[in-house]
């Protein structure tokens, strides 16, 4: 077997269509919280991530072959993420979940922004489902959080997810539960038997050892990085992307996009007057930049510990996909 990564492929887009059941409770409801509520919500619920360093980009894993071998492989195929480096962050907090569609509204009627058509296949006022949004929306809600809290919120960078996503830096594929392929929640695809839909129910599935849910499988999340001048998708995939994979978008025209049908009145009503932008239609979870842990800075909460996580991955597919053992 070739030494190939984990990934069939980058994230791919995300259509606007709902799912349904969730483990949460709590959520925020554009009728029933104002937007201070909102953003004290999220101030509240934000997970603490410790400093540390560690290897971000492609990393090695030990999987099993199909013949009851153990061979040792790149997490990710080379084109979809960034050579291995290591880094060092200082702690940071970040939303265990997605930006729901009902938390994206309220965000769009404080700052002034046209309501959303509401006679699409999308309730805007839905509470527990993961929106999705262009960047540049992705990017305001954040900054609109910041504004609110006066803390310094921010879209994450791409190490900052990772890092989050491997549960402190952990060499796992996957940012399951356990880190391993699970179906139903590490990929969406018609024979799964999981999602249905390409924009599920927040809290579906279990999170990962910190506490983050839903990094894995079928809404992405932007991320912002300073090496390259297109926009990066973390964690969306109708296959089986791994962590470090990217799903890579160009900027795009409004012309452009009108020409080729891809925005509908909803898409065109996010874009507002931006004549040019980024248009993947993915989620939003910020990150609050403080080092602070929750015992000095008053809010948030701890991440969990990771435990227990195998130390080998596989077998694999045909296709070089890995099933669970």
């Amino acid at each position: 077997m070739p030494n190939a990564g984990l990934i069939t492929t980058a994230a791919a887009a995300i259509a606007a269509t709902l799912g349904a059941g969730a483990y949460l409770m709590g959520w925020f409801s554009a009728d029933t919280q104002d937007p201070a509520a909102l953003a004290e919500q999220i101030k509240a619920e934000a997970i603490y991530v410790a400093p540390a360093t560690f290897g971000a980009g492609n990393y090695d894993v030990d999987v099993y072959t199909p013949d009851g071998g153990v061979e040792t492989r790149p997490v990710a195929y080379t084109d979809d993420t960034r050579p291995a480096q290591e880094v060092t962050l200082a702690g940071f907090y970040m939303s265990p979940y997605l930006a729901s569609n009902a938390e994206y509204a309220a965000f769009r009627a404080a700052t002034g922004r046209k309501t959303l058509p509401d006679d699409g296949p999308v309730n805007w006022d839905a509470p527990d489902v993961a929106a999705a949004m262009p960047f540049h929306e992705a990017e305001a809600f954040c900054a609109w959080l910041g504004e609110v809290t006066g803390l310094p919120f921010s879209l994450p960078t791409e190490d900052q997810w990772e890092l989050a996503a491997r549960s402190g830096g952990h060499t796992v594929p996957w940012a399951t539960s356990d880190g391993t392929w699970k179906k139903g929640e590490t990929i969406w695809a018609p024979t799964t038997d999981g999602f249905v839909a390409d924009r599920p129910t927040r809290g579906q599935v279990p999170p990962n050892p910190m506490g983050f849910g839903d990094m894995t499988g079928a809404v992405g999340d932007w991320v912002i990085t300073p090496d390259t001048e297109a926009r990066i998708i973390k964690g969306a995939s109708y296959f089986d992307a791994t962590i470090p994979t990217r799903g890579v978008i160009a900027p795009s025209t409004r012309e452009a996009l009108v020409a080729q049908g891809e925005l509908g009145e909803a898409q065109l009503e996010m874009l507002g007057d931006l004549e040019a932008g980024f248009f993947g239609s993915a989620g939003v979870r910020c990150v609050i930049n403080m080092a602070q842990g929750p015992e000095d800075s008053g809010f948030g909460k701890p991440a969990g510990v990771a435990t227990d996580l195998p130390d080998i991955h596989g077998p694999y597919d045909e296709q070089h996909r890995l099933i669970p053992r």
